[in-house]
Order: C-alpha cells, then structure tokens, then sequence
C-alpha cells in the first residue's frame, strides 16, 4: 500500500511538472506568440535607447501616447509629439554612456480587449 501511495504521489509530481506552462527564461512570465512579441518590441525599445536612435522604436510608439510623468501638474507631461522632440533634440543626443538596466515583473493581458497588454518593468538609466 505504501508503494502504491508513493507511486502516486511521484505520478502527481510529474503530472504538474508536465503540465504546467513554458515560461520566458528569467520571469514568471507565460511564453505565448503574444509575449514573446510583446518582449521583442520592448527589446527595440531598450536597444534604441541605448543606441540613441528612436528610430529602432518609435514605430512601435502609439500616436495616443502621454505620459503625465507621476505628478499633477499638466506642465510636465509629454504627448507623442513631445517626445517625437525630446527624443530628435541635441540635449538627448548629447548624452554620453547612455546605459539601461529593466528588470521584467510581469505581463498582464486585458481580459476585456485582446489587443491591449500592460508590461511591468522597472528601469534605472545612467548616463554621463
């Protein structure tokens, strides 16, 4: 009995090993077609700001796109146009050892429209 009981339970192991899903390498993250996408976009994202080049990226960038930078004060915010500027000014490009580090905490998928994802990530940018 005890064999058939350690058979199980070795049996049910497996089973959960077996069935759980394939996550991205380094998160907790499902890797799906949609992830994986989502993860090489943001890759342009880092690769094109470290390079200096919003090229790379700002394909990907959404014309709705504002950000109020965490404060209320509406002087501070930057729509897409403004950061078209900031990203084609010579302050940006003036930059020296521009340098990005993000560590990925989660992928969340909205369960009521499928074509809108939110990524969760926090940066730390040194430059000279």
């Amino acid at each position: 009995m005890k064999k058939l009981m350690m058979l199980m339970i070795v049996f049910s192991m497996f089973m959960t090993v077996a069935c759980s899903p394939k996550m991205i390498k380094g998160t907790n993250i499902e890797e799906t077609p949609d992830s994986k996408e989502i993860l090489t976009v943001f890759g342009y994202y880092i690769k094109g700001f470290k390079e200096q080049n919003p090229e790379i990226f700002l394909e990907y960038v959404s014309k709705d796109y504002y950000d109020t930078n965490g404060t209320d004060e509406a002087d501070d915010d930057i729509d897409y146009d403004k950061l078209v500027e900031i990203l084609n000014s010579d302050a940006y490009h003036s930059l020296e050892k521009v340098n990005i580090t993000c560590i990925i905490k989660d992928l969340l998928f909205d369960p009521d429209n499928e074509n809108r994802a939110r990524l969760l990530f926090f940066f730390e940018v040194r430059f000279k």
